[in-house]
Order: C-alpha cells, then structure tokens, then sequence
C-alpha cells in the first residue's frame, strides 16, 4: 500500500479542520432529528449546542451508520485513481457500520482487484479487519 488516501468517518473525536490539514478523507455518519435525514458535518447542519438543545427539549433524534453503498460511493475514486485505502472507523462494538464497511469492502474489491482497502476499527484497543 505505498500509494493510499487515509479515510475515517465523522465519528472520529478530532475537528474537521484537523483531518483537512493531514489530508485525511472522510465519510459522514447519519443522523435524523425530528424526522428530518441530516449528516454529522461536524456542526454546519446543526450546530452541537443548538443540537443538545433541541434533544433536551423533546426532538426524536436517531442516528444511522454509514450505508454499505456510501462507503463504496466514498472509496469508488480513490480506487479509480489508482490508491489504496487505509480506512480508520468505529468497531462492531459500538458500531454496524463495521458491517457495512466490512460489505463495501468485499464488493468494491471485486471491481477494483489490483487494489487494497484496509481497516482499523476501534473499541478499546487496536484492532485488525477481519471481514468474513
């Protein structure tokens, strides 16, 4: 893997203004607040106060991992430039995405077989990717 993008998700607990400056590419988590879809844009849709202020005061707030098909939608033009990824996210112990992802991975690989996607999931510690 010595040509690669770093990707994670918006769950990671950094600002987006420090994954842009080391270049790290990232994918939004979902979220739905009072029936309306939004994505975790670190705070452009609904700022995290005006967020916690509208949940404290009764909104239905649900969230959503990232779907099989935005992963492979989010990975497609790295691969298509040639990259591998090396994609860093939530563990299946507090997260489906980990599916999801394990899924795109295994779909997107057949259409791009010269290259490689690569996980680390996290829980507590360092963890491998182990799709089935």
């Amino acid at each position: 893997m010595s040509n690669y993008v770093l990707t994670c998700c918006s769950t990671a607990d950094v600002s987006e203004k420090y994954l842009q400056s080391r270049d790290v590419k990232y994918v939004y988590f979902n979220y739905e607040l009072d029936g309306v879809q939004c994505k975790d844009d670190f705070g452009r849709t609904n700022a995290p106060a005006d967020l916690f202020k509208k949940m404290l005061a009764g909104a239905e707030c649900r969230t959503s991992q990232v779907s099989i098909g935005e992963y492979m939608a989010f990975w497609r033009p790295f691969l298509e430039e040639g990259k591998d990824v090396l994609h860093v996210s939530l563990s299946s112990g507090v997260s489906g995405t980990y599916e999801s992802a394990c899924q795109a991975k295994v779909e997107i690989e057949q259409e791009f077989p010269d290259r490689k996607i690569a996980g680390i999931f996290w829980l507590w510690s360092l963890g491998r990717w182990s799709c089935r």
